[in-house]
């Protein structure tokens, strides 16, 4: 019997592929990737909106666990006491917490979405994309285990097949 994919299904709840995006003036995150909005970044456009109704059936289709963690009742973020500067972070060259636009940054909560395993420049890109958008209300910061470009893909690909033509598929000398 063949498995059937999940493909179309979750294409079609988490919006996935979006045509006919705006070139001079793009209003979904799928326009980084010519109309392809990965699945990663539409997990956390759900997760920061508080749509996930509906989307349980979509969410089972992923490989891993389905869960959900919430903060306790009544528990708030930390501000700094009156009078006392908050703490300076940088990033690049941009100093975060010095005046103007940098400042305003500083008021919006921060999202920390975590890749175990690795992710693309790519996603992390549209994740800065959807922050800077005029009226974006939150910031994300990410971690992850690993990075990949399109040149360390194919370096690790390449020396992959090329081990195995050298010990055979077993991983055995040939």
């Amino acid at each position: 019997k063949q498995a059937r994919s999940s493909w179309p299904s979750l294409r079609s709840a988490l919006r996935l592929i979006v045509d006919g995006s705006d070139e001079a003036n793009p209003t979904d995150v799928a326009h980084i990737f010519s109309g392809y909005a990965p699945v990663s970044v539409r997990l956390v456009q759900q997760a920061v909106s508080g749509q996930w109704l509906g989307l349980e059936d979509a969410l089972r289709m992923l490989p891993g666990p389905l869960f959900e963690v919430r903060p306790q009742t009544g528990a708030s973020p930390q501000r700094p006491s009156p009078g006392v500067s908050p703490p300076r972070l940088s990033y690049g060259n941009n100093a975060i917490g010095d005046e103007g636009e940098a400042e305003q940054r500083e008021e919006r909560p921060v999202v920390l979405v975590v890749f175990v395993g690795g992710c693309t420049y790519a996603e992390v890109s549209a994740l800065r994309w959807i922050s800077r958008r005029p009226g974006a209300s939150r910031r994300y910061m990410v971690l992850t285990t690993h990075m990949c470009s399109g040149t360390s893909l194919m370096a690790e690909l390449i020396d992959k097949v090329e081990n195995n033509l050298a010990f055979g598929p077993a991983g055995s000398a040939a």
